[in-house]
Formats: C-alpha cells, structure tokens, sequence
C-alpha cells in the first residue's frame, strides 16, 4: 500500500470511529501536522484513509489537496 505525507496548513475536518464502530465522531486535524495518506488520493473517492496522531481517520481528498502540501522524503 502506497503511503503519502502530506503536511496541514490550514484544519481539515475528518471522520474518526471510535472503539464502539458504530459510532462516528469527527475531529479537526490541526494545521502543521503530517499526516499520511495510506493508499491513492483520488478525487473520485469519497473519503480517503489517514494516519493522524497514531490513529486512523478519514478525510475527503478535495480538503488534502486545497489545504496540504506534499512531504517529500
């Protein structure tokens, strides 16, 4: 699985299950964090998977590419 960083300048809103799967909480990813893309960042998915702060949440693709910038290794 391909993994991408990118680094928030400006928060981004995401989505977060909780331990209880059922339950969804959303959660702002503050600017001047990394994150990792785990997988493509296609505009035609609706959420993509993130690694943040040693969880995983997931965010649109349209917010990473208009508030992030890419982390090169």
């Amino acid at each position: 699985m391909a993994e991408h960083r990118y680094y928030i300048q400006k928060d981004i809103l995401s989505v977060h299950s909780s331990s209880d799967s059922r339950r969804k909480e959303c959660v702002y990813v503050p600017a001047g964090t990394v994150i990792s893309v785990l997988g493509e960042l296609k505009n035609d998915s609706y959420f993509v998977e993130v690694l943040w702060d040693s969880r995983k949440v997931f965010m649109f693709p349209q917010d990473i590419e208009d508030r992030a910038l890419p982390v090169h290794p």
